[in-house]
This record gives C-alpha cells, sequence and structure tokens, in this order.
C-alpha cells in the first residue's frame, strides 16, 4: 500500500468507521482502483433504500456513513454480510456516503448525498395549502339559481316540479333528436308549463341563466344533455 493510501486511510474521522472488508466483487478490465456506489439518491420514508459497492474495482475497500446514529442511539444504517453495500434508514433527512477503495495501483474516493424527504401531510412537511374548492354540480345551481331568480313566484316550489317533471319526460321523448333540436324543444316545453301557471314572466330570469349555463357547459352530444336533464330535474325538485 503506497504512501498516498496509507495517509489517507488514516486520517482522523469525526464518525465511526465501518470494518475493512476484503473486496471480492467482480473487478471490470481496468486495473485501476475505482469506488462505485450504486443506489438511489433520494427517497420518503417507508423506502427501501440499498448502497451497493460490489461494483468497485479493488482489493480492499471502507465506507462511512455520516451521521452514523440517530438522536436516540439507533443506527442509521445496516450493513451487508459481506460488507459491499448497506441499507440506509429512511428517516427525513441527508445522508452522507464516502467510498474508499483501493488495490496495488492506488486508492479511488466517491462521495454521494441521499435525501430522505418527508411523506406529504407528514411531521416535517411543508403545510397543506387551503382545500381545492368543491366543484358545484348542475343541480345544485339550478336549485340555488332558482331560489335567488325567481322571486315573485307564490308557488315556486310548484312550478318548479311541474318543469321538473318535464326536463325528466323529455330524457326520453326527445333522446332521438339532434342536440340543438333537443334544447330548443325543451325550451318550447318549458315556455308552455310556465304559461298555462301564468308565471312566464316570473321564470324569465331563470330560463336565461340557464341557457347561459348550458352553454357554458358546451355539451356536445344527446346523451350528454340526456345526463344534465337528469341533474336539472334533481335541482328543481329541491327548489323551496
Amino acid at each position: 500500500m503506497n504512501r498516498l493510501l496509507t495517509a489517507l486511510l488514516t486520517l482522523p474521522l469525526c464518525v465511526p468507521v465501518v470494518d475493512e472488508y476484503p473486496f471480492t466483487g467482480e473487478a471490470p478490465p481496468s486495473n485501476a482502483a475505482r469506488a462505485v456506489i450504486d443506489g438511489p439518491t433520494t427517497g420518503q420514508p417507508g423506502d427501501l433504500i440499498h448502497l451497493d459497492f460490489s461494483h468497485s474495482t479493488a482489493d480492499r475497500l471502507k465506507f462511512f456513513i455520516k451521521p452514523d446514529r440517530f438522536a436516540d442511539g439507533r443506527p442509521t444504517h445496516v450493513v451487508d454480510k459481506d460488507g459491499l453495500g448497506a441499507w440506509i434508514a429512511t428517516r427525513p433527512g441527508t445522508y452522507e456516503i464516502e467510498l474508499l477503495v483501493s488495490n496495488a495501483e492506488g486508492p479511488d474516493r466517491r462521495l454521494e448525498t441521499i435525501t430522505i424527504s418527508p411523506a406529504p401531510g407528514g411531521p416535517g412537511s411543508p403545510p397543506a395549502g387551503p382545500p381545492a374548492p368543491v366543484p358545484v354540480t348542475v343541480a345544485t345551481w339550478v336549485r340555488d339559481a332558482a331560489q335567488t331568480k325567481v322571486t315573485k313566484d307564490s308557488d315556486r316550489a310548484g312550478t318548479a316540479k311541474a318543469l321538473a317533471k318535464v326536463y325528466r319526460q323529455s330524457q326520453t321523448s326527445l333522446a332521438g333528436l339532434s342536440p340543438i333540436e333537443f334544447v330548443k324543444s325543451q325550451d318550447i316545453l318549458n315556455g308552455a308549463i310556465l304559461a298555462q301557471r301564468k308565471k312566464t314572466a316570473e321564470w324569465a330570469d331563470w330560463r336565461r341563466a340557464l341557457a347561459d349555463k348550458l352553454a357554458g357547459l358546451d355539451l356536445q352530444t344527446t346523451p350528454e344533455l340526456i345526463d344534465v336533464w337528469g341533474e336539472i330535474a334533481n335541482g328543481l325538485e329541491g327548489v323551496r
């Protein structure tokens, strides 16, 4: 072992040293010592992280893992039986790995860092942002729109239920129409029901708002309209 290697391996370190093991891995064609660390460099708590040194070119090797132990005294890693690798504990934190190898040609050194990030929502993770808004269903929109825009119909709930009945019937009676004809036919039916109940003016704002709502949904097929008609009926049945 030459003087450079002797000096390198006898330097004082601030962490315990893993025992030196004879190297028995397969050697690549090159005769020069080469330190190789195979394994992931990131992970989350619960992951299985293994470091493999067996592809190094060497007669002898040593490795150091910092920190060597956690604050509670438990080791941060477990060494393979053959000494050619180690399992890293996956507590959140940063682990530094130093691998030293040597053969008759001289030494080589490799450094790696493994970062274990906190699990989402776990201790040490950034605080979660505000919850995403809950999408408003068509049924809810229809109900709320009727209760805010129809304010002069003394029998608002009764008119809403009459319209709901027509929407449900249209799901089958208008099913053979194109999307445009489907919507036009429904508007005619709505007008007839409201005229019969003498409530045309009272529901005018709601009908305009519903037309804008349907345009925004950009429904392209009759089956899509049939599904939405069921939602509209549900909303109308909830009007008080």
